[in-house]
Parts: structure tokens; sequence; C-alpha cells
């Protein structure tokens, strides 16, 4: 593994930096150890021992698999992807029944459709990250200046700033400029405002 093995101190930053990608794998190997677990009911995102968790598990693999370019990683995530199972996680969705992963998960679910589709050109995830983007996108603009303040002070899964973000992501790749209008004037509007009850 280039000039260091894992559990070896590195002797430099460059040698760091040499075996970086190494450890990546090293990382997915462990990765792939948990998202190919059944470990819950969910249909496609069932390991991990959450939704969310095995979302950012697959993200993590297809990530992998961009930065080392070996194709193992993303085959893992392929395997997962079965067309029946995602059409099950769709209606699981607008059923309600994954309301718990808002906003956390499904902020998650929107970088990993971009990943699949931005490393991978699949666009099979489309489908339910156009419902969750629409969720997600309801939830913001549904806040209180109260609610706004609370979930901006969040550390965790609750925390405003991450399906901000993925959301505003998501617009820039799929190029939705009202989305992107929606999200500039949200934030200069009804976030610039409360910065002050918001300590650093």
């Amino acid at each position: 593994m280039g000039d260091a093995q894992p559990g070896q101190p590195y002797q430099s930053w460059k040698a760091f930096c040499g075996a970086r990608l190494d450890y990546v794998s090293v990382l997915a190997e462990t990765v792939e150890q948990s998202f190919i677990r059944r470990d819950t009911t969910h249909p496609t995102f069932c390991g991990c021992i959450d939704w969310h968790s095995s979302v950012h598990g697959a993200y993590a693999l297809l990530t992998a698999s961009r930065l080392t370019s070996d194709p193992r990683w993303a085959r893992v995530v392929d395997a997962a992807l079965a067309p029946d199972c995602l059409e099950a996680d769709l209606t699981s969705l607008k059923r309600g029944e994954l309301d718990h992963e808002l906003p956390y998960g499904f902020a998650w679910f929107l970088k990993l459709a971009q990943e699949r589709e931005q490393g991978c050109e699949k666009y099979d995830l489309q489908p339910l990250a156009a419902e969750i983007a629409l969720r997600v996108r309801r939830w913001l603009f549904s806040l209180s200046d109260e609610d706004l303040v609370h979930h901006a002070q969040r550390r965790e899964y609750g925390n405003l700033f991450w399906p901000l973000l993925n959301l505003w992501h998501w617009g820039k790749w799929k190029q939705d400029s009202g989305l992107l209008k929606e999200l500039a004037n949200f934030t200069r509007i009804r976030l610039l405002p409360l910065d002050p009850e918001c300590p650093s």
C-alpha cells in the first residue's frame, strides 16, 4: 500500500497523500460489509442499521469507485438498486413511511442521486430524488421563524443547513433555475435576518 500500511504511522504528509486512495479502498470494504446486510425491511436501502445510513453507505461506495477507478464498489450498489426495489421504495416514500428521514436522510439521498448521475451516468434514482427534493423543499419553506432558529441550532439530524445545502446542490446539478431562485430568496429573506439569533 504505497509508503504506508494501515496502523503504521506516516513519515510525512507526502507519504499520506501517496497512500490515501489505498485507504479509501480499505474503508470501502468495511462500508460494503455493512451495506450488503439486511438489517431492516426497506426494499433497497436495508443495510447499515437504518435507511439513511444505507443511503450514505451507497454514496460512499460510489464515491470510492470514482476516486479509485475501481468499479467493484459501484457494482455492489448496482446489485442493490433493482428496479422493483426502487419502485417499492418510491411507493413507501409516497405513503409517508419514510417521513422520519426528513430532513437528514432525504438530504443524503439527494447527494447520493447526484453522485449516481454525475459519477456513473445512471439515472435510476431520479424518480425517488424528484419526490424527495419536493418534500425537502416543502419542509424548508413551511418552517416558521421559530422553527428556523430551532433547526439552525440543532447539531445533529434535524439541522437546517444539511438539507438546504444538498437541495441547492441538487438544483444546480439539475439546472433548476426556479428552485435555485426560491432557495436564494429564502436564504436572503428568511435566514439572514435571523443570523443574530444563531450564535456562531
